[in-house]
């Protein structure tokens, strides 16, 4: 009986163990085995048409400490060494990479190791694929005065979750508003294969609803997930993207973007 115990005992705690290493290497999932340790990782892989780049940027803290003891890689679904890209750490708790948007496939494997504090965090990102942008029946692409609102469309990608459009003015001295908006599907039509919405007549003027000539910059992107600000971005997220992460001892956000090829619009100065 004894002997029967004891085997039954060992068991019991070999696969206690077994369980404790599945649930810290599992995948989609991040813990250290201690809770009472905060995790906070906010993330972004983006590739922008206009530059040809792909960037990654993960920020990490713990505890609300920065911190710079991780490896981080990306990782195609095929695990190939030469689809492995490692983010480069900068010391503050924040890790960087550009590449070439061919280098990874459209999913992702968002990869956060350390080994001395026996931290693993592996996130999917299904990366939306290209796009452009095309103004509809506005010749030579000039906005005047009189024009009420202006039309744009573009080709819905695989893996977008939604779209952002921008209207930003080229030069600081600009003073028109513009406009940025986290597109719903009520923000633009369906006519396939395009989707169409609308720039309002706002973006090309001033707070007190002046007129302002010059050149604007017209961008759409593709997102997935949640997005997050970083540097390498043109031009400043609208506001409506919020934190996605909420597992054990990990919170945070991470999210895809593919910005397509912006257009220029010309505001023509009334005659």
């Amino acid at each position: 009986m004894k002997q029967t115990c004891r085997i039954f005992f060992a068991t019991a705690a070999l696969l206690a163990l077994m369980t404790t290493a599945l649930v810290i290497s599992c995948g989609d999932t991040g813990t250290n085995g201690d809770v009472k340790i905060k995790w906070t990782l906010n993330a972004l892989l983006s590739h922008d048409a206009n530059t040809g780049e792909a960037n990654a940027y993960l920020a990490l803290t713990r505890d609300g400490a920065a911190y710079s003891a991780a490896l981080v890689t990306l990782q195609a679904p095929s695990a190939d060494s030469a689809d492995t890209i490692s983010l480069a750490g900068a010391g503050d708790g924040t890790y960087r990479a550009t590449f070439l948007p061919g280098t990874l496939r459209d999913t992702t494997y968002i990869k956060v190791e350390s080994l001395l504090d026996q931290f693993q965090f592996s996130y999917t990102l299904n990366l939306p694929e290209s796009l452009g942008i095309e103004v509809v029946d506005l010749p030579n692409n000039l906005v005047l005065a009189s024009t009420q609102q202006v039309q744009v469309r573009w080709k819905a990608p695989k893996y977008a979750k939604g779209y952002i459009l921008v209207v930003k003015p080229e030069l600081p001295s600009n003073i028109a508003v513009g406009f940025k908006k986290i597109l719903g599907s009520s923000d633009y039509t369906q006519d396939p294969p395009y989707l169409t919405t609308l720039i309002p007549r706002e973006a090309f003027r001033s707070t007190q609803s002046e007129f302002q000539p010059g050149a604007f910059d017209v961008w759409i992107a593709a997102y997935a997930d949640s997005p997050i600000n970083t540097s390498k971005l043109p031009f400043v997220l609208p506001v409506g993207f919020a934190p996605n992460l909420d597992r054990a001892g990990v919170t945070g956000q991470v999210g895809g973007l593919f910005i397509g090829k912006k257009v220029v619009l010309t505001a023509v100065a009334p005659t």
